[in-house]
């Protein structure tokens, strides 16, 4: 499962595309526009849905975004659930969106790839 927001959703969407076609299996996507508050009972449906891995997928900082508030409820839930999240990990460059789109693998094929390597 995928879990995303911002301008990040359409290439999460064509990445579960992506992942479709390759391996037959079809990957679920909510779409996270809000930040806070998120109640616990909105993470229990996602994670009662994806029992077993989910990725945050975000166009920014991936502290303090959806995979941190994510990665909070599973620990306090204790959950088994595994976590990947994909956004920018260090500090940021300058270049066109595309460019750094690219450069953080927040492409469509970049997501698929990342999230089937964890697999």
């Amino acid at each position: 499962m995928f879990v995303a927001s911002g301008a990040s959703l359409e290439a999460t969407v064509q990445a579960a595309d992506i992942l479709k076609e390759k391996t037959g299996q079809e990957v679920s996507i909510v779409h996270a526009p809000w930040i806070q508050p998120v109640s616990s009972e909105t993470w229990a449906k996602i994670t009662e849905t994806a029992p077993s891995w989910i990725a945050s997928v975000e166009d920014h900082y991936i502290n303090g975004g959806i995979g941190t508030l994510l990665a909070e409820y599973l620990a306090e839930s204790a959950s088994s659930t595994r976590l990947l999240r994909l956004g920018v990990k260090d500090f940021g460059q300058s270049g066109s969106p595309k460019d750094n789109v690219q450069a953080y693998r927040l492409d469509a094929q970049s997501i698929a790839e990342d999230f089937q390597a964890h697999l």
